[in-house]
């Protein structure tokens, strides 16, 4: 899926060549769109490739910057149907888009050692940059419609159903990857993005289950200011 195959070391040695290049691209599209960062003309000549060259990879920078986290999700769209259709009967459709999900981001990490540090510089840049999270709302938007679609066929849930169970696997991966990227980032390693999302999932019912609190329950309103002027949170998700 990722690899070319192997009987064909010369298709093997123009798609290393080819990843190469992309994988420039990539990283020179992360870098312009910083604040004071080149133009798209300024960008391709310091990769010494023409704009004719990049548009053949991506649609913009900002397609160029998100490619390894949709790269991720590609994967998952390409493995999705398969897992659902191999899943015992009464499984957990939640649980199979996680361990698809998972399965996805080891194999790209498997296929790419650039491809971690890559990814959580594209989401940094997707919290800083409207204009890349709006690219990226764009792309999460076509990807709920045909996993929705894949899980429809497998479970007969009417796809409003469908649709929403993604959409919410899809905060918990946002919620993981969020503490993903406010880690040091020495610690770059797609398993603690994993154990994150582990975190994450394990938190939506808890947080589903959440009651308005009678008064006697209610701290004062003097405690409750202090501890928001200290930015303490009363549960936050580890980033160790």
């Amino acid at each position: 899926m990722i690899a070319s195959d192997p009987a064909h070391p010369a298709a093997n040695l123009r798609d290393r060549k080819k990843a190469e290049m992309r994988r420039m691209l990539v990283l020179a599209a992360q870098l312009s769109l910083v604040p004071g960062g080149p133009t798209l003309e300024q960008m391709c000549a310091d990769a010494g490739v023409s704009k004719r060259t990049f548009f053949r990879y991506f649609t913009s920078r900002e397609d160029a910057a998100l490619a390894p986290i949709q790269d991720q999700w590609r994967t998952f769209l390409a493995l999705i149907p398969a897992r659902l259709a191999e899943a015992d009967p009464g499984a957990s459709v939640f649980a199979v888009l996680q361990e698809t999900l998972a399965e996805a981001i080891r194999e790209w990490s498997a296929a790419d050692p650039d491809w971690a540090v890559l990814t959580r510089d594209a989401l940094a840049l997707e919290r800083a940059q409207s204009g890349v999270a709006a690219h990226h709302l764009g792309f999460c938007a076509g990807l709920t419609g045909e996993v929705a679609a894949s899980i429809t066929e497998r479970s007969g849930a009417p796809t409003l159903r469908a649709r929403l169970l993604f959409d919410v696997f899809l905060v918990a991966v946002r919620t993981a990857q969020y503490s993903w990227v406010s880690a040091p980032r020495i610690t770059a390693d797609p398993e603690r993005l994993l154990d994150q999302l582990d975190r994450a999932v394990a938190t939506l019912a808890p947080s589903l289950g959440l009651r308005i609190r009678v008064d006697s329950d209610v701290r004062p309103a003097e405690e409750a200011g202090i501890a928001a002027e200290s930015g303490v949170a009363e549960e936050t998700l580890a980033v160790g």
